[in-house]
């Protein structure tokens, strides 16, 4: 598991990301993409159900300082965001914060 969050948080940072963008973005034959082949691959694919509970499964869980947090997007989606590491400055109150600006924003520009 530790090896997922380094390689998780050295592609996507701090942005929080989809299983689903993660698995279209990322090249077929770099080592996340192994990880997940590990873990949720079904008849030749990886399938996004499986690997999303075992995610949900791993949530909160803290590994070589590291930890994978998700964040509820719309329409039911489940972003993910590894946080901690070495370089990692930023804190659980400030990804709430954040993530509040972006509801309030995102509801007044539908207005």
């Amino acid at each position: 598991m530790g090896r997922l969050l380094a390689l998780w948080q050295a592609k996507f940072h701090f942005a929080p990301s989809s299983i689903a963008d993660a698995i279209r973005v990322l090249p077929t034959d770099c080592e996340l993409m192994d990880i997940f082949r590990e873990i949720a691959e079904v008849g030749g694919k990886i399938n996004n159900l499986r690997l999303g509970k075992w995610f949900k499964k791993h949530q909160g869980r803290i590994v070589d300082g590291r930890e994978l947090r998700s964040f509820s997007a719309s329409g039911g989606r489940n972003l993910w965001k590894v946080v901690g590491g070495k370089n990692d400055k930023s804190t659980r109150d400030y990804d709430e914060e954040f993530l509040d600006k972006l509801k309030v924003n995102k509801a007044n520009s539908s207005d």
